[in-house]
């Protein structure tokens, strides 16, 4: 009986131990960040085995104040790989290593935290077959050097790149992605951000569709079909695709042509047979608009007269071979290139249609007859004065009348009131001066409620001290201040000019008086913001002469602001 508990016991503590599993591989190192400092205590170790499935194959631990971590219990082979990772905090960092003949492996770790992503410029979808592409690096935390490794597509990464990077080459069509990453570097070790990644597209906009002349119902045996061709917004070279059929599926084509001009002639055309023609425009690239269609049909018709006999007999008619159609209305008339069209019955059947008729090298068609063509000679009287709101006009007239004015010379242009003796030419059709978002705070200093309550002080001195002259000034100087506050810039020149300036000038006023130094220190600060007003306009239109001068009167004045302050 004792025998076979001892028995008993040796099978359970051999099966105990086959149920754990245990394996004789291990790994060990130390952790150190990336200047070699060591990591410490609390590093989390996470191992992986290459090749390996079922238990052993991974494990974790943590290194101990030393830094230094070991992890057994792995199902290690000699020769077997095995990747070490290692994190704390912000930092990570990795190491593959091989176990040895004693199934033992050693990897130390370099943790780092890595530098912030680049910031790339979104790359635009246009035509352009030639980018260039550019981004800002990232930059590291702990001030360690940093470079940038840049990937175009498939293409091999560039390391140490720099931005702008050019690629050339491209493909209509195609989507291209390129990639970025900032990594840092200290004695050979480092990591590298997350990837910033854009995509972009080189786009090919398909021309747009031609716009076809009508061809009319015909007679003739041939014609000439007329468009437009359209237009590709990309700038490419175009060609215009044409087909002619006697079926509107087009599933019959008669006559076509993959590179062809307006205008595109047709022959044996058949009688009270309808054509359909239509045609497209395409890029150098195969990009083609849609088609634009249209049809006519052709008739050679003579008339029949049918008489009746027999008798109480009826009426006879006149008729026709076909069945025509009138293809237009007595006296119809037009214009067709440079020939007149006149309906009529030129061609003996009883149905009416145009007639072509071109029109001599020296005359033109308009409104359906052939006229003497007209040079027009403009004559225009001097500029008139700049007005308040930038603008000159004239008249001008054709002396030889021709009714056109394909080359009448303007009559309005802008002008910078207030800027010399000689307006300021700023383009034509009359450009029309808005108030500067450029003329902000210190423009106008006082041109709110600190202005309003100067004035209405200085208004009640004035009244107490009975000196109306000065009063009425101070009431011109707020109309004024009001006007610049509205932005009425121009309308506050004028005003200045015409009433404030000589009031000014005629005006009593005793320096040593508080209320009159106020007027005057008024009067300076709303002509110097005039100033300033006159020299921003004048950089605007180039005149930098007479900015410069603006600018001197500005100063001038501002000195006497101080004067008066």
């Amino acid at each position: 009986m004792r025998k076979e508990v001892v028995v008993f016991g040796i099978l359970f503590a051999l099966l105990a131990f086959s149920a754990s599993a245990q394996f004789v591989g291990t790994i060990e190192g130390y952790v150190r960040y990336l200047n070699g400092t060591l990591a410490g205590s609390s590093a989390n170790i996470n191992v992986s085995v290459a090749s390996c499935s079922g238990s052993g194959c991974s494990g974790s631990t943590s290194t101990d104040a030393n830094s230094y971590y070991v992890l057994a219990n792995l199902n290690l082979q000699s020769g077997s790989s095995l990747t070490a990772t290692a994190g704390k905090n912000l930092h990570r960092g990795s190491n593959t290593t091989t176990a040895n003949a004693f199934k033992a492996a050693s990897a130390n770790i370099t943790i780092c935290q890595a530098p912030s992503a680049p910031t790339q410029t979104a790359a635009v979808d246009n035509h352009d077959t030639n980018r260039t592409l550019s981004w800002t690096s990232g930059t590291d935390p702990n001030g360690f050097d940093t470079y940038d490794v840049f990937q175009f597509a498939s293409n091999a990464s560039i390391t140490n790149a720099t931005s702008p990077q050019a690629v050339s080459g491209l493909s209509l069509g195609n989507s291209y992605s390129w990639t970025v990453q900032t990594c840092n570097t200290f004695n050979g070790n480092g990591c590298c951000s997350s990837t910033s990644s854009d995509t972009f597209s080189v786009t090919n906009a398909a021309p747009s569709a031609p716009t076809l002349v009508d061809e009319p119902n015909t007679g003739s045996t041939t014609a000439s079909l007329e468009w437009t061709s359209g237009t590709d917004a990309d700038g490419d070279p175009t060609r215009d695709e044409i087909q002619f059929s006697d079926r509107s599926d087009f599933s019959n084509v008669i006559s076509s042509s993959t590179n062809t001009t307006s205008p595109y002639s047709v022959a044996s055309l058949e009688n009270t047979t309808t054509y359909w023609w239509r045609v497209r425009t395409c890029d150098a690239f195969g990009a083609c608009s849609s088609y634009a269609s249209d049809n006519f049909t052709m008739y050679t018709c003579t008339t029949s007269v049918v008489v009746s006999s027999g008798g109480g007999g009826g009426g006879g008619g006149g008729g026709s071979t076909c069945g025509g159609f009138n293809e237009c209305q007595w006296g119809d008339v037009g214009c067709r290139g440079n020939a007149r069209m006149v309906c009529g019955n030129f061609d003996g059947d009883a149905f009416l249609e145009f007639n072509i008729i071109p029109c001599p090298a020296w005359q033109k068609c308009v409104n359906g007859a052939c006229v003497e063509r007209c040079t027009e000679n403009w004559q225009c009287e001097s500029w008139g004065p700049c007005s308040l709101a930038g603008v000159q006009t004239r008249t001008c007239e054709d002396v030889h009348l021709c009714g056109t004015d394909d080359y009448m010379p303007a009559t309005q242009r802008g002008c910078v009131p207030g800027v010399g003796e000689a307006p300021v030419l700023l383009g034509v059709p009359p450009f029309t001066i808005a108030t500067p978002t450029i003329l902000t705070t210190p423009m106008i200093p006082i041109g709110t409620g600190v202005l309003g309550f100067i004035l209405g002080l200085l208004t009640l001195s004035l009244l107490f001290d009975k000196q109306f002259d000065a009063l009425q000034l101070g009431l011109q100087l707020r109309t004024m201040s009001q006007m610049l506050k509205r932005g009425d810039f121009a309308k506050a020149d004028v005003y200045n000019t015409r009433v404030v300036e000589p009031h000014i000038r005629s005006a009593v006023l005793d320096e040593r008086k508080p209320a009159h130094r106020t007027i005057l220190r008024v009067y300076y600060e709303l002509n110097r913001d005039l100033a300033r007003y006159h020299e921003k306009l004048a950089l605007k239109v180039g005149e930098k002469a007479k900015a410069s001068a603006f600018a001197k009167r500005a100063d001038e004045f501002a000195k006497l602001i101080e004067k008066y302050a």
